[in-house]
């Protein structure tokens, strides 16, 4: 395995601060990690505690008030927004835990957008059969022409999963992905996930409460008050 590989994701004295009417708050304090290509990781914690502000700052969305993000040979925090969108486009595939589907487009639009600027398909019926593909695989080939307001919340996150999945990602950022699903189609969703991480060597974070999803992982990041409390089995 190559230095690339052990360390294809590091993050450097992350620190996040913001500024309210109480003055400041500090989110992150001092956050340092360094992952290999491939692992499947679980960000654990409290509510409050950080998690979903660290995991905007690996995709590139929110920048920190200091320290530096890796991801690959690529420094993200170097880059400027045009930068960053390309990155992302190619190598981070993102589920938020409140869906981001734009309300105007079906589920296949949805999943197709972030192909829309690739180069590797010749037209945009090779898209679009692309974006069937992985909803098929998440279960959701009957939803194709259905709009988010005409889904329910577990239809809509499976959507944002096959969003995430389509362009084939070097790394999976997820915030809670089986928040919304019932326990069977959750689990259905996890193996799916595992899966395709297993075949194509994708980075796995998973921002979770649920410990029996976090136990499968091959490591636990604890964030208490915004500092890593413990890394290991928690």
């Amino acid at each position: 395995m190559t230095s690339s590989d052990t360390n294809f994701l590091t993050l450097k004295n992350i620190n996040l601060s913001l500024t309210s009417q109480a003055g400041q708050v500090d989110i992150l304090k001092n956050i340092s990690l360094s992952e290999g290509k491939g692992e499947k990781i679980a960000i654990v914690g409290p509510s409050g505690s950080g998690k979903s502000s660290l995991m905007m700052i690996m995709a590139g969305l929110q920048q920190p008030s200091g320290g530096s993000v890796k991801i690959s040979e690529c420094i993200l925090t170097d880059l400027d927004e045009a930068g960053l969108t390309e990155f992302r486009r190619e190598n981070i595939g993102i589920v938020f835990q409140n869906f981001h589907l734009v309300p105007t487009m079906t589920a296949l639009e949805n999943t197709a957008l972030p192909l829309e600027f690739s180069d590797k398909f010749s037209s945009k019926a090779e898209i679009f059969k692309k974006a069937e593909d992985v909803l098929t695989e998440v279960g959701l080939s009957h939803r194709l022409s259905h709009y988010p307001s005409q889904l329910s919340g577990g239809e809509q996150q499976r959507v944002a999963l096959a969003r995430a999945l389509v362009a084939n990602p070097k790394i999976i950022l997820a915030d809670e992905p089986t928040g919304n699903l019932d326990q069977e189609t959750g689990e259905q969703i996890i193996q799916l996930l595992f899966r395709l991480a297993d075949q194509s060597g994708m980075t796995l974070i998973l921002i979770t409460h649920d410990p029996d999803l976090a136990a499968r992982c091959s490591k636990q990041i604890k964030l208490v008050d915004g500092k890593i409390e413990n890394i290991g089995k928690v």
